[in-house]
């Protein structure tokens, strides 16, 4: 602390030249800092970084990066073949949602120190739509499609109903997230179609048959999903002039 109150500077911004700091200010600040140390506040990539190291596998993608933060984490069940009954909790799967990417992980070893988990699979949120379906021996399915080719990425079957409407409200919620750079001035214009065309809403089927919405009955929806995002998101940051006569449109339509 006297090695603080010597070297400090006699002519600092705002300080007369005849004049030196209060000893008694660089004091009280030194015990402050002493009591309680500066240090980084968490935020989504601590979190992530979190979740990463207890994650282990040779080829789990990278987690931690700037955009990325973590969404939810929910028990799921994969469903191998929809037509096969199988064992209740023969696939476990613990599913971590982010913003941008759905990794499927298992259980590896359980410690006092706390759970590790086996990577298995993760999929890029980028193109993909979420289909419900209930059939006899899967009663709470879930579905993700790539939009591109309609293949299947993968199904699972939730606990319960309320742990499926939890689960697919957040991922629906982060696939109509805007994209993280723009390429190109229409930028804008592309996304607010994407953001329409995947915010279908969906609904089970006993039949296990696929039955989106119609245009007009998704409209209600699509408004509100892209009048949200506009004001939370950081389109506001990429495209200030787009976003606003958006918003300023979707006002008067809805």
């Amino acid at each position: 602390m006297l090695d603080i109150i010597r070297t400090s500077p006699s002519k600092s911004v705002g300080i007369p030249d005849d004049d030196d700091v209060d000893r008694d200010l660089l004091v009280g600040i030194y015990e402050r800092v002493k009591a309680q140390e500066f240090r980084p506040g968490a935020d989504h990539v601590t979190q992530v970084m979190k979740v990463e190291q207890t994650i282990v596998g040779k080829r789990k993608p990278a987690l931690a990066l700037p955009h990325r933060r973590l969404v939810c984490y929910c028990r799921l069940y994969q469903v191998h073949d929809p037509n096969k009954k199988e064992k209740i909790g023969l696939h476990q799967r613990e599913v971590f949602l982010f913003n941008d990417l759905l990794m499927v992980t298992k259980i590896f070893s359980k410690q006092k120190s706390g759970i590790t988990y086996s990577f298995k699979q993760s999929y890029s949120l980028c193109d993909m739509q979420v289909y419900l379906f209930e059939i006899r021996h899967y009663r709470f399915g879930i579905r993700l499609v790539n939009n591109l080719d309609n293949n299947v990425l993968i199904a699972f079957n939730a606990r319960n109903d309320a742990d499926r409407q939890k689960f697919v409200e957040d991922l629906k919620e982060a696939i109509l997230e805007p994209g993280k750079t723009s390429g190109s001035s229409d930028y804008g214009t592309l996304w607010i179609s994407r953001a329409a065309r995947r915010s279908s809403p969906i609904r089970p089927s006993s039949d296990d048959a696929v039955k989106p919405l119609s245009t007009y009955e998704q409209l209600p929806f699509c408004l509100s999903s892209l009048r949200r995002i506009l004001q939370e998101n950081l389109l506001w940051l990429i495209l200030p002039p787009v976003a606003t006569c958006t918003l300023q449109l979707l006002n008067e339509l809805f």
